[in-house]
């Protein structure tokens, strides 16, 4: 009686692993960083013009670095620009090679949300005031404190 259960779960197994191995090699795994793939698209269509040496529009795009969008104010405001020009495709000019429109979107996309994060993870605190003015009760209060003396 044990034999028919034996050759039975053989018999699985014998199919179900050779079935699990095609099913795992048929799907890529993609273990690239997505920062990695935009900074390619950055190379292929935008470092060409926008680099240190031709500095196109006073824009140098080489030596930025991806993983770090939104942490510098003035890259940020470089970063916010691309992602202008971007949207409107209106970079890279015609005649120029172009990405497709889901790579378009995958990188304003990518860079908006890594500025908005890195925005939201540090709020600027706006201004801070220097000097507090006293009222007449907080400077009577500081010099009775400092001085131990009364004053009406």
């Amino acid at each position: 009686m044990m034999w028919p259960i034996s050759l039975r779960q053989c018999v699985a197994t014998i199919v179900a692993v050779p079935l699990s191995c095609v099913a795992a090699w048929g799907q890529p795994v993609n273990t690239e960083d997505p920062a990695t793939n935009h900074r390619q698209l950055l190379n292929r269509y935008c470092v060409g013009c926008h680099n240190d040496r031709t500095l196109t529009a006073g824009l140098s795009l080489q030596n930025l670095d991806v993983t770090q969008v939104g942490i510098e104010v003035e890259e940020t405001e470089a970063w916010e620009k691309v992602i202008r020009k971007l949207r409107t495709r209106s970079m890279p000019p015609q005649g120029r090679p172009r990405p497709n429109d889901s790579d378009y979107d995958s990188l304003t996309t990518w860079l908006a949300d890594r500025i908005d994060q890195v925005a939201s993870e540090n709020p600027n605190p706006g201004r801070r005031h220097a000097v507090h003015r006293l009222n007449r009760a907080e400077y009577a209060n500081a010099v009775r404190d400092l001085l131990a003396l009364e004053i009406d």
